[in-house]
């Protein structure tokens, strides 16, 4: 699963919607530019969300950093 798969699935598990969470990563970040837009974008994989973004990320969805990042290979 991509970046943006991860994402889109784990917001969808707390139940948020893309604003919600680009209103949470603006309260974590202290940047309030953040918007739904850009969420949707890196959900879509239109962009990837910066080093900077993956931190705020992980910590608003209470995940570690590396469960964002694709695998380099599935294991089973």
């Amino acid at each position: 699963m991509d970046t943006g798969h991860r994402i889109a699935a784990l917001r969808r598990e707390r139940g948020w919607s893309q604003a919600e969470l680009a209103t949470a990563l603006g309260a974590v970040s202290g940047r309030e530019t953040i918007t739904r837009e850009e969420v949707s974008r890196w959900e879509r994989g239109r962009r990837t969300p910066t080093p900077y973004w993956l931190s705020h990320l992980a910590a608003v969805l209470s995940v570690p950093p590396s469960a964002l990042r694709p695998a380099d290979h599935e294991t089973s």
